[in-house]
């Protein structure tokens, strides 16, 4: 399983959920099926989009950090969307969906 963190406005995107777990198999794609333990970055952040469809525009400015580490923007779309390549999630990683956020 692969264990998402929704924070601040993308909590209430994800119909208020803090946290959900999804297994690498759910995340299967007409391009490339998912290993046996690992998948592209762009397939789970295409998964959650359609499960929470108020997460597409907070996805569009939000920082994406895997185990703690944050994933450079370059490596998340490019000019036809979302990214096939590059960055992959195995199963057991925590990813964290952190919206840009404002105080003083």
């Amino acid at each position: 399983m692969i264990r998402l963190l929704y924070f601040a406005t993308a909590k209430d995107a994800a119909s208020g959920r803090t946290s959900e777990d999804i297994a690498v198999t759910d995340l299967e794609s007409a391009n490339q099926a998912p290993t046996k333990d690992s998948v592209p970055l762009s397939h789970l952040l295409q998964f959650i989009t359609a499960r929470h469809p108020d997460l597409s525009s907070i996805l569009a400015t939000a920082m994406i950090a895997i185990n703690l580490e944050y994933v450079d923007r370059e490596h998340l779309w490019d000019e036809n969307g979302y990214r096939t390549d590059g960055v992959v999630v195995k199963d057991g990683d925590e990813v964290a969906v952190i919206p840009p956020v404002s105080g003083g």
